[in-house]
């Protein structure tokens, strides 16, 4: 500062610290205050945080209950649909033509080779045709022929003339 006088010098010098120290004390202040919003930020963020997490889990047990309602609803018309679709095929109707070569009571010897089907279980007849259907079966020479007869059969006709052969 050539041509200043020492006065004006040291006044200078004086503002510059002046200013510096309330620049440095406001910063202070600034830096503070922006510490002080990060943790209440955090500190909010984490309250959401759990609010969020009850809530996700009451949303997913009252799923669970919605699910478990629904099963108890559809359950019982699932088994009566199953039910009635098994009931309405006709086991005697689909005996017709195991009758051509067992018999009209299931009595006779089929070709005069095979054993006597009346009186076995529906579970012991739905396994020996489930069997003669893929081919597994092969009793007396007659799975080839056997296997022609309930290829055509689905589950549901096989369980409901073994159903009628259990009967006989």
């Amino acid at each position: 500062m050539a041509g200043c006088s020492e006065e004006t010098k040291k006044a200078a010098a004086e503002t510059t610290k002046a200013t510096t120290e309330t620049v440095s004390s406001a910063a202070e202040d600034v830096k503070t205050s922006a510490h002080k919003a990060v943790e209440a930020a955090k500190e909010k963020a984490a309250a959401m945080s759990d609010v969020v997490a009850k809530k996700a889990s009451e949303a997913k047990e009252a799923a669970a209950n919605a699910v478990e309602s629904a099963k108890e609803v559809v359950a019982p018309k699932t088994e009566s649909a199953e039910h009635a679709g098994s009931s309405a095929i006709d086991g005697k109707a689909l005996f017709g033509k195991c009758a051509a070569c067992h018999g009209k009571d299931g009595k006779q010897k089929a070709l005069g080779k095979s054993n006597v089907i009346a009186g076995q279980s529906a579970d012991e007849v739905v396994k020996k045709l489930e069997a003669y259907k893929v081919g597994t079966r092969n009793v007396t020479g007659m799975g080839m022929t056997m296997k022609a007869q309930v290829s055509g059969l689905n589950d549901a006709q096989i369980k409901a003339v073994a159903g009628y052969i259990s009967t006989l």
